[in-house]
């Protein structure tokens, strides 16, 4: 370990911490190396970089974000009473139309749910269809989970629905949102990941007690 060693004849180390220097690479120490990361990360970058701006203001972002594109996940559906996994595939098709792909938690059943201009349509796995205004009424009659579908259509990419009113809006300093308050639903972007050179969400919460959503989006395809 020759950097620690000059650290140490420098001064920098003192003489009685050269077991760390031996103990870095022991198996089983990884703590040990995350101990003189942190210690050291003002001298030698240990510390994670944060992301870089992109220079893009929220408006541009949002602005130049695709009107087609795919994204698959899960989500962690709980009432306070029971949970499920729901497996999750959203085809955005230009600004209102969509399709939206759901499976897992109802008793191996699927439902697919299509937008397109003011007509939605839900078809059962068995191949019955609803026709309806309010999909989110259809699934909590037919499934007993509530998921806001109409509102997933803005928020799912980082937007507020536009014409609603906004109760609260909180952005990070690459203004990015992070939390947003709409519709009586509590929204949490824990994190975000780019794709494309855009910085897509990719674990979301949302709560509307006693519900809460836990969105892990992993797989986004822009301009599909």
């Amino acid at each position: 370990m020759p950097f620690v060693g000059h650290l140490i004849r420098s001064g920098l180390l003192s003489s009685r911490n050269t077991a760390l220097q031996q103990g870095i690479f022991v198996k089983g120490t990884f703590w040990r190396f995350s101990t003189v990361c942190f210690g050291l990360s003002l001298l030698v970058g240990c510390s994670i970089t944060p992301p870089k701006p992109t220079g893009q203001t929220p408006e541009k972002v949002a602005q130049g974000f695709p009107s087609h594109f795919e994204v698959t996940g899960k989500i962690g559906v709980s009432d306070g009473k029971r949970g499920a996994t729901v497996n999750l595939r959203w085809q955005q098709q230009g600004t209102k139309d969509y399709t939206v792909y759901l499976s897992g938690p109802f008793g191996g059943q699927s439902a697919k749910i299509e937008r397109r201009g003011s007509t939605i349509h839900l078809t059962h796995s068995d191949g019955y269809t609803n026709r309806t205004e309010n999909p989110e009424a259809v699934l909590q009659s037919e499934y007993g989970w509530t998921i806001p579908i109409s509102g997933l259509h803005y928020w799912l990419h980082g937007k507020p629905e536009p014409n609603k009113a906004i109760e609260l809006i909180q952005r990070d300093e690459l203004g990015r949102i992070t939390t947003l308050h709409q519709l009586g639903w509590k929204i949490e972007y824990k994190a975000y990941k780019t794709v494309d050179g855009f910085d897509v969400p990719y674990k979301i919460t949302l709560r509307y007690s006693p519900v809460q959503l836990q969105f892990v989006l992993q797989k986004w395809n822009l301009g599909s």
